[in-house]
C-alpha cells in the first residue's frame, strides 16, 4: 500500500504489435452517474451513461493526473503517471496504456514500456479526499538530495521543522516559483484553486518571503484583489489562476529593476 491508502501498480510491457490497444480496467463496486477528470488547472465532469451523439462519441477522453468515479459519499480515483487516456462507465474506470497506431509513425509504441498507476479509494468526494494532491504526489515524489557542507565556521544545521512555502489553503496548488523577468530582487509565485471552491491565500515561509502585489501572466502589476489582515491574506476565486510578485522582507520594494 502506498500514497496514503492507495494501491500502486508498476508494470512493464514489451510491445511488438500494431493496432493493439492496451488498457488497465478496474471494475468497481459502485454506481456513479458522473466521472470527473483532471484538466489543466481544473477538473471537468462527464456522464458515465452518455445520451447525446456528442457524448456517445467520447468513448475515450483525455485527463491529466487522475480520473474519479463516485459521488458525495464514496469514490475511487485512478491516478496515472504520464498516461492521459481514460474511459468510464457507472461501475468501471479504464486507463489507456498503449495505442500502437500505424500513423503517423508505424513504430511509435514499439519497444519496452514501464507504467505506474494507482487506485485511490476514498470516503466523500474527490475534493474532500485531496485527489488533486494524490495525483501530484504520484507524478512528483519527494526527492532527497545531499549537498556538500559549506566552508563556514557558523552553525549550518537545519531546524527539525520548517516550511519553505506554505499557501495556507489545501485547495491551492503551487505551480511556479521563478525569478521575475524585469526585477532581479523579486520572484513570481503562481498558484491555482483546484477544487471549485473559494480560498484564502496567506503566504508563510521560513525563507522570509512575502507577497508584494498581484501580477498578470506578463508579470505586470494588477489592481489589488480583496485582502484582509493588513493585506496579507488574498481572496482566490474558484478555479482561479493567480500570480504574485514576492520578495524578501515586508514587500516594500519597487516595481522596477
Amino acid at each position: 500500500m502506498d500514497l496514503i491508502t492507495s494501491l500502486r501498480r508498476k508494470a512493464s510491457l514489451i510491445q511488438q504489435e500494431s493496432h493493439v490497444l492496451v488498457k488497465a480496467a478496474f471494475p468497481l463496486n459502485l454506481a456513479a452517474n458522473y466521472a470527473t477528470y483532471e484538466i489543466a488547472c481544473g477538473a471537468i465532469q462527464r456522464p458515465t451513461q452518455p445520451q447525446t451523439p456528442v457524448e456517445q462519441a467520447q468513448w475515450e477522453v483525455s485527463a491529466l493526473r487522475w480520473a474519479d468515479l463516485g459521488d458525495e459519499t464514496y469514490g475511487v480515483s485512478l491516478l496515472n503517471d504520464s498516461k492521459y487516456g481514460y474511459d468510464a462507465r457507472s461501475s468501471q474506470l479504464r486507463l489507456t496504456l498503449l495505442r500502437s497506431p500505424s500513423w503517423p509513425d508505424p513504430a511509435a509504441d514499439r519497444g519496452i514500456h514501464n507504467f505506474t498507476y494507482a487506485l485511490y479509494p476514498h470516503s466523500g468526494n474527490w475534493q474532500s479526499a485531496d485527489t488533486v494532491r494524490r495525483g501530484y504526489e504520484l507524478n512528483l515524489p519527494l526527492q532527497l538530495m545531499s549537498c556538500p557542507a559549506p566552508n563556514s565556521d557558523g552553525d549550518q544545521s537545519l531546524p527539525p521543522l520548517g516550511q519553505l512555502l506554505n499557501l495556507s489553503a489545501q485547495n491551492l496548488i503551487l505551480t511556479t516559483l521563478k525569478r521575475a523577468e524585469d526585477n532581479s530582487q523579486q520572484w513570481i509565485l503562481r498558484c491555482y484553486e483546484s477544487q471549485g471552491n473559494s480560498a484564502e491565500l496567506l503566504l508563510e515561509s521560513d525563507l522570509g518571503l512575502s507577497i508584494a502585489y498581484p501580477v498578470n501572466l506578463l508579470e505586470a502589476p494588477m489592481p489589488l484583489t480583496e485582502t484582509s489582515h493588513n493585506g496579507q491574506i488574498f481572496k482566490i476565486a474558484p478555479w482561479q489562476i493567480a500570480s504574485f510578485a514576492v520578495g524578501m522582507g515586508n514587500g516594500e520594494w519597487g516595481m522596477g529593476n
